[in-house]
């Protein structure tokens, strides 16, 4: 069944979705020193010389924490005017543009899964259903694969039939036209909720390696640590699953762990 003609929908379709969150690698390197060997000599007519060492660089930590404190206030001036902006049109009962955000997530996994691996699975599907930015779900099953609508609904638990709907597709005549209807639905339901302020500390972010370069230890990594200090220091969460990742960094980990337990844990995470 193709899914590629232009649907706005929310879809958890039941074959596989797979979302992973990990970090990206620490690379790059602390020695800047410069070496050209012994092949460094340049021969020309008849003579040689030795290539000269560039001039180290060196960086000035105060202009550089200086450069990276007027960075952040801009970003935040710009948030609380943008915030204000948005404030403004509300008062004044100005519609306010609100993105277009529905998303597919088709995969190629239920139909033959068994025991744990069909129970992945459906732990994964399961989170994208109940996901709190999600206004509302279309799950899709064939209605023959081992993870079928029946099945993943034990799973799942309750849901409000506002929010989520559920089609299989083997009982419609045709499952494109019943698939948007149903869209529609969850659309004019969607819409029916508006922005709100929460605490930060509600906030969980997963990272994710984006493919590693050069320069994911030098600015990269670095940046993604920052954010994630502060935004655990406001009570948020950062989830890092890529354990690989970490080795060379370890200690970082560890010394900003809670408690000795946690301590404990992430020893035993690295070494095992």
């Amino acid at each position: 069944m193709s899914l590629t003609k232009k649907w706005k929908l929310i879809l958890a379709s039941l074959s596989f979705a797979l979302l992973t969150a990990c970090a990206g690698s620490s690379g790059g390197s602390d020695d800047s020193s410069y070496d050209d060997g012994d092949d460094a000599a340049a021969v020309e007519g008849g003579s040689s010389s030795k290539k000269a060492a560039p001039p180290k660089v060196v960086i000035d930590e105060n202009k550089l924490k200086k450069t990276e404190d007027e960075a952040m206030a801009a970003t935040e001036e710009n948030h609380k005017l943008r915030k204000e902006i948005f404030d403004a049109k509300n008062k004044l009962g100005i519609p306010v543009e609100r993105p277009d955000a529905e998303y597919a997530f088709p995969h190629p996994f239920g139909c033959s899964q068994l025991g744990e691996d069909q129970s992945v699975t459906q732990k994964v599907l399961r989170g994208l259903v109940h996901h709190p930015n999600a206004g509302g779900v279309l799950v899709l099953g064939l209605g023959c694969e081992n993870n079928n609508l029946a099945v993943f609904r034990e799973v799942l638990g309750p849901t409000s039939p506002d929010r989520v709907k559920f089609l299989n597709c083997q009982d419609a005549e045709d499952e494109i036209e019943a698939g948007i209807a149903l869209i529609e639905e969850l659309k004019a339901y969607a819409a029916r909720f508006t922005r709100k302020e929460i605490s930060i500390s509600r906030l969980i972010v997963g990272l994710k390696c984006g493919g590693s370069d050069g320069y994911s230890g030098i600015s990269a990594n670095p940046l993604l640590g920052r954010f994630t200090d502060r935004l655990v220091g406001e009570g948020g969460s950062c989830v890092l699953t890529e354990v690989p990742e970490m080795f060379g960094a370890e200690h970082l980990l560890m010394k900003r762990a809670v408690s000795a337990e946690v301590f404990e844990k992430t020893v035993s995470l690295i070494n095992n």
